[in-house]
This record gives structure tokens, C-alpha cells and sequence, in this order.
């Protein structure tokens, strides 16, 4: 801060003092610390900061209202509420052991940083614990004292270090993604009995995917362990019916390899994307999946593609681009495509052959991408100009019954949710399309 600032905070300050000893109480429970969380988070400039060292105490018993994002009952706080507040700087040592009463503590979406008292350890009864979207640093190990907590987000800060084994039977939702998290995972999450949401993402975490020494049944419906550094195989927990309730697998962008995971309550997962890993293994001929998300796309998989459920009830994204896939298109996707169930469907980049499927009769509503492959000409009548009325989706195909005369680039544009869509082929009686 430059000399003027200074001058203006330190004015505040004594400005805040002089208020402070004007009119509330001194024997005000929490004034002390709340005094300290105020000074030390730059207080004058909360967005919400009304009724902060007002006439009354942050939890008046004469029926008034208690401090803005203070809780209470009766005179003592139970919740401490401060989401999108512009809170600056740090959370003061010695904090929260005077204010051990609370069972909800929401600090997201601020600016605070530095690292997080450990001394969080004395609120003992502290049930939901937010202070995702700042920038906190320092290591994790002091959620190991939230054993009363069922929420747990840290997401979107600076923490480092590695995850600490946990023993919390309440702990049902568990957030540590965008940290910079290393090592690897501990066995001990996957043995909190509730757990339903476990997201890891975007972090440093290396090693395989813990295997478990049970066949118990797990209650996760959302597991992210995307944007990391896992080798190996999927283990078969995750495969297997052991998910009982499971409906998003977010596996993308590690290193895992090996046989692909075959889903056994198709069901169950409406978002599964094992996307940019090195599996280089065919699908099983069992593997069913139910519509959602569906992104398996940059890896090396060959064989034919798998098949689809089709009695989607809603639109849903096929993402199976970039790898090694051959023959024809399964009916079940041009099912999918007549009955209006798509969003996306990417089948670039592969070694798809026979027809271009016929997947729409006139301008589709959802993006298409079957570009780098080697299906079979005529374009088929969805392709042609006349029935695209002239608006540019397919470029004249150059003689009647196919393409001749050499290269012809197609290009289709058009967008849903703003992408592009790049459609060609090439001449010749078993041609490519890139």
C-alpha cells in the first residue's frame, strides 16, 4: 500500500475503535473475535458488512437482528456466512477457538489467502465447511480435526501437499479440486461409509486408483479424478456393481491404460468420460451405456463402436473422436439422431467405413462431426445442396452418382452452444472424410 492508503485504512481503523467502544456493549459474546476476523479481512470494505459494531451485539437477545452473515441462537453463534463478501487478507490465529460454537463456516468466493489456521480444530461441532474459490495455500492436514463435518469444499485454491488419511463417518461431500494436491490417493476415503462426492480434479495426484480389499457397496454418485497424473488400470470397483448409485465418472486426462471399463448398471451413469487417456483396448460387446455424456475420445481404442441405449429422454453428446475405431456406424446412433435425442455426436478422426449414415433428413438441430474417416460415396441426399436450400452446409458435390474429379472439401456450417462444425470428403470409391 502506498503512504495515502495507509493513512485511509489506519484512519478506518481507529474510526472502526472509536465506534466499537461508542456503541457495543463490552461484554459482548464474540466481539473480541469478530473485532480480529474484521481487521484482519479488510472489514470496512465488505460488500455486506451492515450491522457490524452497531448498537447491539452480534447475537442480541432483545429480539433484533444479529450482525449481517452472523448466526445465531439465543446469544451464541452457530454460523459464520460470508460468500462473495470481498474479504481480503487472512484468517487470524486464535479465531476460531473463540468462536467454537459454530456448525457452519462459509468463506467461498473471496480473496482471502495465506494458510488456514490449524486452531480450526476447536470448533468441534463444525458440521459444513466452505472456502472454495479463494487463495488459500499451505497443506490440508487440518481437515483431519473436521470430524463432525459431512461438507467439505476446498476447491479452487493454492493448497499443495499431499491428502491426508481421513476417519469421518459423516463426511458426505468432499471438494479438493484446483489445487496443486500431490501424491497419491488414500485407501481411507473410499472407507467413509457415506461418502457421495468425491472430487479430486485438477491437481498433481499421481500413482494408480486405490483398489479396495472389499466387495462392500459404495454410495458415490459423483467421482472426478480428472486432469491428474493416475497410471494404470481402472480397478474394478468402479466397474462393477460395488457403485450402487454412481451417475458421474469424470476419469479424463490421466495416464490410465488397459482394458476399458465395462459398466455393469448402464442405468446409473448419465456422465462418463474417460477422455485422453491410453486405453488401446476393444470395447466389450457388453458395454451399454445410458444416455448423457459420453466422452471416450482421444485414446488409441480399436474395434466397432458401442452401442447406445435408444430411448434417451433427453439430449445427450457422443464423443468417440480420435481413436482407432473401424466399420460401420451402428443403427443405434442414426436412431438416436431421428429421434431428436443428440446434442453432439463427434466420430472424427477414425477408421469408420461403409455409408455415411443418413442422420437427418433436413438441417439437423444438434453438431456433427464424421470428418477424417473413409466411408463410402454418394453423399447421401441430407448432403446435397438442394436440400440444404443453399445455405452452405454441404459444398456441391461435382456430378451426379458421386464424387469425381479429385479432392472436394465440404464444409457444414453450422453451431450448437457456439461450435463449428467441419464436415468433408474426399473423391474416390471408398473416400475420406476430414
Amino acid at each position: 500500500l502506498n503512504s495515502k492508503m495507509r493513512s485511509l485504512f489506519l484512519l478506518s481503523v481507529l474510526v472502526l475503535a472509536t465506534a466499537v467502544s461508542a456503541s457495543t456493549p463490552s461484554d459482548c459474546l464474540y466481539l473480541d473475535a469478530l473485532t480480529l476476523l474484521y481487521n484482519s479481512t479488510g472489514g470496512p470494505y465488505w460488500t455486506n458488512n451492515g450491522r457490524w459494531f452497531s448498537d447491539g451485539c452480534p447475537c442480541p437477545v432483545d429480539g433484533t437482528l444479529p450482525w449481517n452473515g452472523v448466526g445465531c441462537i439465543g446469544p451464541s453463534i452457530v454460523s459464520l456466512t460470508f460468500a462473495e463478501n470481498n474479504m481480503t487478507g487472512t484468517i487470524p490465529d486464535g479465531f476460531f477457538p473463540q468462536v467454537s460454537t459454530i456448525t457452519e463456516l462459509t468463506f467461498r468466493d473471496n480473496f482471502l489467502s495465506g494458510t488456514f489456521p490449524k486452531d480450526i480444530s476447536a470448533a468441534t461441532v463444525l458440521s459444513g465447511f466452505q472456502i472454495s474459490n479463494n487463495s488459500f495455500s499451505g497443506d490440508i492436514s487440518f481437515i483431519k480435526s473436521l470430524t463432525a463435518a459431512f461438507d467439505i469444499n476446498l476447491s479452487s485454491n493454492q493448497f499443495y501437499g499431499t491428502i491426508p488419511d481421513l476417519d469421518n463417518p459423516k463426511l458426505i461431500d468432499l471438494y479438493l479440486g484446483f489445487n496443486q494436491l500431490e501424491g497419491t490417493v488414500p485407501v481411507s476415503l473410499f472407507d467413509i461409509p457415506g461418502l457421495s462426492v468425491l472430487t479430486l480434479n485438477n491437481n498433481n495426484l499421481d500413482g494408480t486408483i486405490p483398489s479396495l480389499n472389499t466387495e462392500k457397496k459404495l454410495r458415490l454418485e459423483i467421482l472426478d479424478l480428472s486432469n491428474n497424473h493416475f497410471k494404470g488400470t481402472i480397478p474394478s470397483w468402479i466397474s462393477s456393481g460395488q457403485l450402487r448409485s454412481l451417475t458421474t465418472l469424470d476419469l479424463s486426462n490421466n495416464k490410465l491404460s488397459g482394458p476399458f471399463p465395462n459398466i455393469t448398471n448402464p442405468n446409473i451413469v448419465v456422465y462418463f468420460n474417460v477422455s485422453r487417456n491410453n486405453f488401446d483396448q476393444e470395447i466389450p460387446a457388453s458395454f451399454w451405456v445410458s444416455p448423457g455424456y459420453f466422452d471416450i475420445s482421444h485414446n488409441q481404442i480399436p474395434g466397432s463402436l458401442p452401442e447406445f441405449l435408444t430411448n434417451a429422454p433427453n439430449p445427450f453428446s457422443i464423443l468417440l473422436n480420435d481413436n482407432q475405431f473401424s466399420g460401420a456406424v451402428p443403427d443405434s446412433y442414426v436412431a438416436l439422431a431421428q429421434q431428436g435425442s443428440l446434442a453432439t455426436i463427434d466420430l472424427s478422426h477414425n477408421e469408420l467405413s461403409g455409408p455415411v449414415p443418413v442422420f437427418w433428413d433436413t438441417t439437423p438441430s444438434y453438431s456433427l462431426d464424421i470428418s477424417h474417416n473413409k466411408f463410402d460415396c454418394p453423399l447421401p441426399s441430407w448432403c446435397s445442396d438442394e436440400a440444404d436450400g443453399g445455405n452452405g452446409m454441404c459444398a456441391p458435390c461435382g456430378g451426379s452418382g458421386g464424387l469425381t474429379g479429385g479432392e472436394i472439401t465440404l464444409i457444414v456450417l453450422g453451431s450448437l452452444f457456439g461450435a463449428a462444425i467441419v464436415l468433408a470428403l474426399v473423391a474416390g470409391a471408398s473416400f475420406l472424410i476430414y
